[in-house]
């Protein structure tokens, strides 16, 4: 890692700190989050033009900066109003309340509330760090043991999430890592997390996992987590319905039209 040209010392800088927070900025060397900000890696482990995340390690400590740049928070609908890494910041300590498996928030700074401005997140590493899809993806055709071993581990995240009327809004695959220490799955990038699940969100949240595990699991595996949601969560709706309007979502997003 290195650092870049001081931030201005006249520049107010908004934090957030735990005291694991705390630890791990010693670890690094630095005394306070604000220092996050001048720090950029060599080798992102993941780029958008207006976001970047890279693997941050020393003296024992192993996570991951995600930067913010000027403009994230609009272009990625996350927030007018509020620096990304704050908003960031409080959705996973929400998650977490509700049951969640997230990964864990460290330190968080922003120069100036709203997104015009740059913001970062440190964030505790998740161990080994397996996309769900990438593991789908290996196991060539899932077996019963397999199909198990994903429902006993998505569908409480899932449960957890929309029994607090939580929405992902960017609910893929992707989104969830097996933490290989615990055996279990993790949600990521929940900046754009919101309240207020309406049966449309719910059914976007629903759709997006659906079209992101088509093709890697059968397709009589996708009904039987439906229905286990179903029974859970919707026990008055009729199961059929609720296939299609998921169906037809998965189908604009495999098309690039989404209506909402």
């Amino acid at each position: 890692m290195k650092r870049n040209k001081p931030a201005s010392a006249s520049r107010k800088i908004h934090e957030r700190c735990s005291p694991a927070g705390g630890e791990a900025l010693a670890a690094l060397g630095l005394k306070s989050p604000a220092q996050l900000l001048d720090w950029q890696g060599q080798d992102p482990a993941r780029s958008t033009p207006h976001r970047v995340t890279w693997p941050i390690a020393a003296n024992g400590f192993a996570g991951f900066l995600k930067r913010y740049e000027p403009g994230a928070g609009r272009i990625g609908k996350i927030s007018r109003w509020r620096a990304p890494a704050e908003v960031e910041w409080d959705a996973l300590q929400r998650a977490a309340a509700a049951g969640v498996s997230v990964p864990r928030p460290l330190a968080a700074a922003w120069s100036r509330p709203g997104q015009n401005a740059a913001s970062v997140l440190l964030l505790e590493a998740v161990s080994g760090a397996e996309r769900l899809d990438h593991i789908a993806r290996s196991w060539q055709k899932a077996s019963p043991e397999q199909d198990l071993w994903l429902a006993e581990r998505m569908l409480p995240q899932l449960f957890a999430l929309h029994r607090a009327g939580l929405q992902h809004r960017d609910l893929y695959a992707c989104h969830f890592l097996r933490d290989n220490s615990s055996d279990q799955l993790v949600l990521i990038d929940l900046a754009r997390l919101r309240h207020g699940l309406r049966p449309r969100r719910r059914i976007k949240d629903l759709a997006a996992l659906a079209y992101s595990l088509d093709g890697l699991i059968r397709h009589p595996q996708l009904l039987r987590l439906l229905r286990l949601y179903r029974d859970s969560l919707l026990p008055t709706h009729n199961l059929h319905r609720l296939a299609q309007a998921i169906t037809r979502k998965a189908q604009r997003i495999a098309s690039h039209r989404p209506k909402w």
